[in-house]
């Protein structure tokens, strides 16, 4: 059987949505760092800078949530690793010549990666250490996450490098803004995490995004410089699109 067209790549717009009454049902940024459920708190620890109740902010209308989802064999559970190359693509199209990433994940078997990352890379990594919130079931309290700024060249071998070691459970993280701007990332960290945080966060940076569900598989990005159109001109949709047949019909 022909397996091919099980391998997809799908780009879509996370949109609010209202009832008939017209009252807001969902909202894009609800759930981007935590929810309340009756008197519990509920930590979901998507985004590092992000505060809680965004949905509710008067300031962020703006702010685009899109999910980039790829899909594979149907017995596999896991993260898709057939998709890295595409994953490597996405990131490397979306930088510029002068920004880079700053990436960040939870290594699934050691406390600290910089100086694997320096191996990897040749030379060591400028890093910030942030205080993130735990994912849900978790518990509800903050974890240290160290930020690594990625140069473009380095880009396929740190890719590769986070989706196949990064623990699940703990979503890769990253923020594209100028290259050189490590110490942004730590003022930030200095920042109560409010709707004020999150609004320099998303004008500073082009495109920040996190991983979903916990084995990593899809982008989730937040942006307010792209619509639909413009960020699946940007990745190449249909060119990804394309590969990920390829890829099926190569290891069918």
């Amino acid at each position: 059987m022909d397996t091919s067209n099980d391998f997809e790549v799908r780009l879509w717009e996370d949109e609010i949505e209202k009832d008939e009454i017209g009252k807001i049902v969902h909202h894009p940024l609800n759930s981007r760092y935590f929810v309340k459920l009756g008197e519990d708190t509920v930590s979901y620890g998507h985004l590092s800078f992000c505060g809680h109740d965004m949905d509710k902010s008067s300031i962020l209308d703006d702010v685009k949530v899109f999910y980039l989802q790829f899909f594979g064999r149907p017995e596999d559970y896991d993260r898709e690793d057939w998709a890295d190359p595409l994953r490597q693509e996405v990131l490397y199209h979306i930088t510029g010549n002068n920004r880079c990433w700053y990436l960040s994940m939870i290594s699934r078997w050691k406390e600290g990666i910089g100086d694997l990352l320096a191996e990897i890379v040749g030379t060591p990594l400028n890093t910030a250490k942030v205080k993130s919130k735990n994912p849900y079931g978790r518990g509800g309290e903050f974890h240290i996450r160290e930020f690594f700024e990625v140069p473009n060249r380095s880009l396929t071998n740190i890719v590769r490098f986070f989706w196949s070691e990064a623990y699940p459970g703990y979503p890769i993280e990253g923020y594209n803004l100028g290259s050189g701007q490590i110490e942004t990332l730590k003022r930030w960290n200095e920042k109560l995490r409010d709707d004020l945080l999150f609004r320099e966060v998303i004008d500073q940076t082009f495109v920040n995004f996190y991983t979903f569900p916990a084995e990593n598989r899809y982008f989730v990005f937040v942006t307010n410089k792209l619509d639909l159109n413009g960020l699946a001109k940007l990745i190449k949709l249909e060119e990804l699109k394309e590969q990920a047949r390829k890829i099926g019909r190569e290891i069918k």
